[in-house]
Parts: C-alpha cells; structure tokens; sequence
C-alpha cells in the first residue's frame, strides 16, 4: 500500500499538476482532501475523492469518539509540559487548545488510513501535523518517505522533516494567510491601498531588523526592558493610557464572527467617557480594525522581537533543552517529535506574549478582561495573566454555538456571555459550569430596534444602484454548496423576469480560505448571467442589507437569525439534500419555509412576495426563535455587558 501527502496554500497550485501526479499512483487509490474545490475537480474526473470534513462531521458519535481520543492525548500532553512555567504562568494554558485541534486532525487522518488502501492526502496549508500522519501510516504498513509534497504551481517541492525546515514552512504559511486575506479586502479596497499595506509590511520589516540588530548589543533583560519601554509609550500616546478599566484581547480576521458583536460595547464605552483598550498581536486583526475605524493598540513588532530574543537567550536555549530530554521519557505520545517545532514556535510566543501581558496588565487598575472567545494564544494568556492579578474575565461566546464536543476545551475565561438560552444550553451540554454563563442578549443584534428598512433601501440603492422601488432578494448562505451554481443563475433570471432586485451576501469565510472555491463559483455564475442585473459581495454591510430585503434565503447559516430579528420572510434551501441534523433548522420554529426542490422555491417566493402568502405562520414562528437566540430581544444586550464589565467585582 501507498500513503502520499500533498499540500498548498490557497492558489498557488495547479490542477494538472495533480492530474499528473495521481498517474503514478498505483490503482485503485482514494484522495482525501479538506478542500471542496479540490474534491469537486477529482470528482468530476471519476478520482475517488473523500471530503476530509464531510467524513468526520462536528457532532455524532464519530465527533464524540474523535474528541475523547484527542482528549486522552492532549492529557498526556499536559503532562509533558507539567512544571513548564514562565513568570509563574503556565506555558501550556496558551496553546492547549490550538494542540487538541492538532490532535483532532491527526486522529482523523488515522481512522482513514485503519481502512487499507492506496491513499494521498492533499491539504490545503501546511502542518507539522502531517509528518505524524506519515508516521502513523508507516506503523500501519503504508510504504512512505517521510515528506510532504508542496505544490506549488506546476511544480511538486518536497519538504524532509527537520526543524528548520519545519519552522520555515509554519512562518510561510503565516505570510501566505495574510496576504490572502489583505488581498480580498473587498472592492471599497482601491489597488493603491492594497499596495500601501504592502508597502508598510516591508517597513515594518526593515524597522524590525535595524532595531533588532541594537537590541542584540544588549543583555537579555535590558533588550527587553527597552522593548516595554516601547509599549509604555505606544500606551502613553492614546487617551486611555494605563487608566484603563476594561481591556480587551482579540486576535481575530473574522469581523462577522469575532467582532461585530463587540462593536456596540465599545460605542458605549465611548459614550460614556470609560477608559478601555483593545490589545491585539496579529496583523490581520489590525487590518480588520483599522478597516473599521476602532481605536486599538498592536503588539506585533514588540512580540515577534521579544521572540528572537527569548529563543536566544540563555532562558530560551536552557527551555529548549528541557523539552528535548523530555521527549525520551514521552517518546510514545502521539505526533510529539514531528509536532516539536510547532511546539516550540508555539511556547516562544507564549513566553513572548507572557512578558508583554504582564507587564500592562500589572500596571492598570483593571476592573475586568473581555476576549473574543477565539481561543488564540493572546487571549488563553490574557485569561491567565489576570487570574494572577485577581482580575475577573469575560468570554464573548460566537452564536449561535453548536454542541460540537471539541468546543468543549474551547473556552478558560471565568464568566461566559451568551445571547439566548440556546446557547446556554449548549454551552450546559458540553460540561460548562452553569454559575459561568450569563444569557445577556446580542449586541450586534441592538441596533436591530433602530433600522428603518426605508431608510436602508435608499442606502443601498445610492451605494449599489439596488433600486429601491422593487423588492429585493437576498441570499447568504453559510458556504457554497455543489449545485449553487446551477440554481443561482436561475434565481437571477426568475428575479429579472419578474422586476425584483437580486443581492448575493457570500460568505466572509472565503475571504482568507478556498478562495479558490469561491472565485469558481462567481465566474461560473457570472457565466450564465450575462446582461442580467445582480450583485454578488463579500464586504456589504448584513444588517442594512437584511433591513432592506423583502426576503431572505439562507441554509443554516446564523444570518437567518438576522433576518428573522428584523422579521424577514426567511426561506431555507437545502438543494443537495445535505444531513442537516447538526445546524439550525428555522423550519422546525415554522421561522422558515423548506425547500429542497428549486420549482418550488420559485412558486414560494411569488406567493410570499406577490400575494402575501405564510406571512402570519411566520411570524408566529419568528417568535419562538428571538425567545432561544437573543435574550429578551430589547436592544439593551448592550447595556447588561457594559454593567457587568465596569462593575464586576474582583476575587
């Protein structure tokens, strides 16, 4: 038996290079792909190709059985890095999650490979992870090299496991992300503005290395002492200061997700003059915040200088050197030699982010801690640094959140905010103390109470030419689905033909990942919808589009909570017949009507729009989901966060 592994980042390959390498397999084989794209172009040339998240969905007893064995292993991990502190802080407490997820996957890969046969792997973003795959399948009887494929264009670079190397590929994959996803900042981005942030990349990296080279000069502790003498005045500069009452922790590209939800609380902090701060690390979080005119303050510069720093310090080699012994005694724990340089990439920056959080948040007379509930090391740290402090955290929890076992490692912060009993009662059934959570409402759904769909409609036709004398259709769905470009072409057509506007929200997702997906799908639709009036984006604001809509077809995805909030008419489509057991099923509140037959979706959407049919199930139907996903649905969720956060007492 074979086992292969290839691997890309984003575009950066070819299709044929594939094809081509596929021919040399022996036959009969099978492709496991966590690409959709991919998975459809192998698909439809009869390849035997298994989509990597179809096979392992997020709840189930498969989830349940994946979960426990990622559980086991990352207790054995735990034990390994047991005594592993910096500063009195667990180094672990950053990035156990990040490993469960590491783990997760390579558990995965080794229920495929359990089933013999001729197997290659080709994955999106590479992963030291992959390299215990390869192992994994040599245990098994997969002959194997130990080494991953990269494609990369029309070529195959094949990369040997070595730390170097490793670590090498890890900071490329970083890079690639990120100029992914500055690339797909949305058409209002001019190419003069994507060329500026590029440009400041390279600024960036020239400042970092003049500085650096001085930093070198000087001892350990004074090198970094000089780097919190730059984050003193960086805080010095901004109104705030060290007055701050709440900080706040994100590392986040995902404003849909992660930061819409936040960005009410700290309009009102605004309002009523309450010093905060929002502290990231990561660039595309700046990207997205500075996007949005918020007010925050970046640590990257200093971060990734207190790394080099650490890495080569006494402490740092003394550290390494620790771990490594330590890899004898725990030599049998799954993926630890191929996972080390990751790992050890992974405590630098803890150690890093350690000394930075430390020191800002001992000299603040914090009342309370906000992150984003992402689970990145920034905030896991934060979280930590605080209980040190006796200062209170908070957890914003992403909505509406599923009973996925995994997500049950997800959350450290010691007060949970949800915004319905839906999920508090997930967050109950995934084993979360129930004196944590507090059901509080949405804020992102506050401003809800004050939209005038009138008033919208006249928005979008000033910005967009959707004109705002025909009712509009929206689609948003939670991703592309197979057939979406054979029936969206259609609806276009059927909107055309009867004088209603078409809008397509796509999924922001795509923005920084399969992008490649997405941009087929577009041009296949465009294709098909020559000298007909549409629009299709990613970067239109949702809640002045659902405001502006006279009706909403979603699948499962939360935008249907958003238009059943503003009390849209709300269709969900599900034209593949897809097992929709674990999302949310509006139809089941009679919120929405079903549909999985495209005739049908015609005809409902002419007896909504043209005779004013279901209009009163509906709403009755409505009602019950505003009960389970926005507590108390008033626009004041805003207000009891806000409270909570400026009064909350300490220990």
């Amino acid at each position: 038996m074979e086992c292969h592994f290839l691997t890309f980042y984003g575009k950066e390959f070819s299709y044929d290079t594939i094809i081509k390498y596929l021919g040399n397999v022996t036959k009969p084989y099978r492709v496991i792909t966590n690409n959709t794209e991919v998975h459809k172009i192998l698909t439809q040339k009869q390849v035997d190709s298994i989509n990597f998240a179809d096979a392992f969905p997020e709840e189930g007893q498969l989830a349940e059985e994946i979960y426990k064995c990622s559980k086991i292993s990352l207790e054995q991990y735990r034990c390994f890095f047991d005594g592993v502190s910096f500063r009195e802080i667990d180094i672990f407490r950053g990035f156990e999650y990040q490993l469960l997820l590491q783990l997760s996957y390579i558990i995965k890969a080794r229920k495929v490979l359990e089933i013999k046969k001729n197997t290659i792997f080709i994955f999106e973003r590479f992963s030291t992870a992959y390299f215990a795959i390869m192992k994994i399948a040599a245990e098994l009887g997969y002959h194997r090299e130990l080494r991953i494929g990269l494609l990369r264009n029309n070529k195959i670079e094949f990369i040997k496991q070595d730390e170097s190397n490793s670590s090498s590929y890890i900071d490329r994959t970083a890079r690639v992300r990120l100029i992914n996803f500055v690339n797909s900042l949305g058409t209002d981005n001019s190419l003069a503005k994507i060329n500026i942030i590029r440009f400041a990349f390279i600024i960036i990296s020239l400042s970092f290395k003049r500085f650096f080279k001085k930093l070198c000069n000087k001892k350990t502790n004074e090198s970094i002492l000089t780097i919190l003498d730059k984050i003193d005045k960086k805080i010095y500069k901004t109104d705030s200061k060290y007055n701050t009452i709440c900080a706040m922790f994100f590392t986040t590209a995902r404003l849909d997700l992660f930061l819409r939800p936040i960005q009410p609380i700290l309009v009102k902090f605004a309002h009523e003059g309450i010093p905060y701060h929002i502290f990231t690390t990561d660039i595309a979080t700046s990207l997205v915040l500075s996007k949005e005119n918020i007010p925050f303050v970046s640590f990257f510069e200093e971060l990734n200088m207190l790394i080099e720093i650490l890495r080569t310090s006494e402490e740092g080699k003394e550290l390494k050197e620790r771990i490594e012994r330590r890899i004898l005694q725990f030599h049998s724990l799954l993926g630890i030699e191929e996972l080390m340089p990751d790992l050890l990439s992974k405590i630098y920056r803890a150690m890093a982010t350690i000394v930075i959080l430390d020191h800002i948040i001992g000299k603040m007379k914090l009342k309370s801690i906000l992150d984003g509930g992402t689970g990145e090391v920034l905030e896991n740290l934060a979280i930590e640094i605080a209980k040190k402090y006796k200062i209170t955290s908070f957890s914003m929890v992403p909505s509406p959140p599923t009973p996925s076992p995994i997500f049950a490692d997800w959350f450290h912060a010691d007060r949970f905010f949800v915004e319905g009993s839906q999920g508090a009662e997930v967050m109950k059934s995934l084993g979360y103390d129930a004196k944590k959570i507090l059901v509080v409402g949405g804020p992102r759904y506050d401003h809800f109470k004050k939209l005038d769909s009138i008033k919208s409609k006249a928005i979008l036709e000033h910005k967009y030419k959707v004109s705002q004398k025909k009712k509009l259709v929206v689609i948003a769905m939670s991703r592309w689905h197979e057939n979406d470009d054979v029936w969206v072409p259609n609806l276009i057509k059927f909107c055309n033909e009867n004088n209603l506007e078409f809008v397509m929200k796509i999924h922001p997702t795509y923005k920084v990942a399969s992008q490649n997906v997405s941009e087929g799908k577009i041009r296949s639709i465009g294709k098909k919808c020559n000298n007909l009036k549409y629009l299709m984006t990613y970067d239109i604001d949702l809640s002045l589009l659902l405001s502006a809509a006279d009706l909403v077809i979603t699948d499962w995805s939360s935008v249907g909570i958003e238009a059943v909030l503003l009390e849209k008419p709300l269709l969900t489509v599900n034209f593949t017949k897809e097992y929709i057991e674990p999302y949310m099923r509006y139809h089941e509140f009679q919120a929405s009507l079903y549909v999985e037959d495209y005739e049908k979706l015609e005809k409902t959407i002419s007896d909504i729009l043209f005779k004013n049919m279901y209009l009163d199930e509906l709403s009755n139907g409505r009602k019950r989901v505003m009960e389970k996903y926005n507590y108390l649905n008033d626009g004041k969720a805003t207000e009891r966060i806000f409270d909570l956060l400026i009064t909350h007492p300490t220990y």
